[in-house]
């Protein structure tokens, strides 16, 4: 956390005109500036000092900075400190090789000042989420890509903004104009209001550019924050679910063996007949992952375990947005299992209820002996307590459930040293079993 209201940043650059430029770029603007113009002395500060971020010249005296970056990744304590890299050359593979030792963000010399303060103002709200950066960050731009929509959004909001943001892609324009933090007008093509909002929260790429001060041309925009991400997430849902958005996923037919006599397939084929929605059946997965926060390999390791769990050949369509990855595996034809993975993070938990609502199953991935993790599982914890308690819950931990100390109702535990070493046909076979045991003929899909 940034206490005391500083921001303790370390400048590291041999340079003394580059090093002029970066020290205007944070000058006046609460930073507690650290400059070093020696590799070696710049990673002594580093390892012994804190620090909140860094900006490292790739060639110093002494410790280049793609070396520092190596050395904070592999030590514990400091493998977190946000670092930008600042390069000399334009080729790519040097680049590739400062990423490949940790740099969150490599910056060609000499550096834009817009871009270096916007650079570092993205990776300390995306580490800290802390109150001061938010209330300090006046004017910037960046990628999407590395800021979300959904999270610039609640960005605004918790920094109470006046101002507009704008969003650009090749194909597609936006703009959000805010007062104090509150969504007030938007528009995007012919989209204006609440309805662009939920157009653009889905969007992965662009850049955006907020300006301040900046007054809406007319107010169309009246429900808060909240109700708007909650209304098009379940939009969202439905989109995913809908015949045509799904031909436009990426499909891929995923080779196991073939069982002709499954007994899984039997137990899928009964737990099909009762569960219906309209003509199509669906049982939804909902994943929340606070332990690896990784969505994508999260959720491929349920796909491969699913088809393995099933022992035959089905298509698999995946999606995946700035909120959640989704992967629908139709099982046979009028039967689908879908998977939902969401982020553990305590800024989506007004989405695990959206997604509770829905799901006929959770399972959570969570290391309690990380204060910031335990504080998320115990929310997750509450809210799944409060809207589907009755639904079979599995929860996945390095821990037993005793020494966790998360207030789950009545969950299956899973005690493992590492995620990836649970075996999931085991989950699958304690979901399936309780579905069809306790409440499979009262289950109530609320779509």
């Amino acid at each position: 956390m940034i206490m005391n209201g500083k921001i303790r940043i370390m400048l590291a650059e041999d340079d003394p005109h580059m090093m002029k430029v970066m020290g205007d770029v944070f000058s006046g603007k609460k930073y507690d500036i650290a400059r070093e113009e020696n590799g070696s002395e710049t990673l002594a500060r580093l390892l012994d000092e804190d620090f909140h971020i860094a900006v490292l010249d790739d060639q110093m005296p002494g410790v280049g900075g793609i070396n520092i970056c190596k050395r904070l990744r592999d030590d514990h304590r400091k493998k977190s400190i946000p670092v930008i890299l600042l390069t000399a050359t334009t080729n790519p593979a040097e680049r590739i090789e400062g990423y490949r030792a940790g740099a969150d963000a490599c910056l060609s010399k000499p550096v834009n000042s817009e871009e270096l303060l916007a650079v570092a103002e993205n990776l300390l709200y995306q580490r800290y989420d802390d109150e001061f950066v938010l209330n300090n960050v006046k004017g910037f731009g960046g990628s999407v890509a590395s800021f979300p929509v959904v999270d610039l959004l609640q960005f605004m909001e918790m920094g109470a903004k006046t101002g507009s943001l704008e969003i650009k892609s090749t194909e597609k324009n936006a703009v959000v104009f805010f007062d104090k933090g509150v969504i007030v007008h938007s528009e995007s093509g012919r989209l204006r209001g609440s309805n662009a909002i939920y157009h653009i929260i889905s969007w992965q790429d662009g850049i955006f550019v907020y300006t301040p001060d900046r007054t809406p041309p007319e107010v169309t925009v009246r429900e808060n924050l909240s109700h708007l991400l909650l209304e098009g997430i379940r939009l969202m849902d439905e989109e995913a679910r809908d015949n045509t958005a799904v031909k436009e996923l990426t499909q891929a037919l995923l080779q196991v063996e073939t069982s002709a006599e499954s007994k899984v397939l039997k137990k899928m084929e009964d737990l099909s007949k009762k569960i219906a929605l309209g003509e199509k059946r669906i049982f939804e997965i909902l994943v929340i992952d606070i332990w690896k926060d990784n969505r994508k390999e999260m959720l491929d390791f349920f796909i491969s375990s699913i088809l393995k769990y099933i022992g035959r050949e089905i298509r698999v369509s995946k999606k995946d947005s700035a909120i959640s990855s989704f992967a629908k595996l139709d099982v046979m034809k009028d039967f689908s299992i879908d998977i939902v993975v969401s982020s553990g993070k305590r800024k989506f938990n007004l989405l695990w209820q959206v997604f509770l609502e829905q799901a006929n199953a959770l399972v959570v991935f969570v290391d309690p002996t990380n204060e910031e993790a335990r504080n998320d599982g115990i929310e997750i914890a509450r809210r799944f307590n409060s809207y589907r308690a009755q639904i079979p819950c599995a929860v996945v931990s390095p821990v037993g459930q005793k020494a966790a100390g998360l207030p789950f109702e009545n969950p299956k535990w899973f005690a493992v040293p590492e995620y990836n070493l649970i075996d999931l046909e085991e989950i699958f076979q304690f979901i399936f079993d309780f579905t069809q045991e306790h409440f499979l003929d009262e289950i109530e899909m609320r779509r």
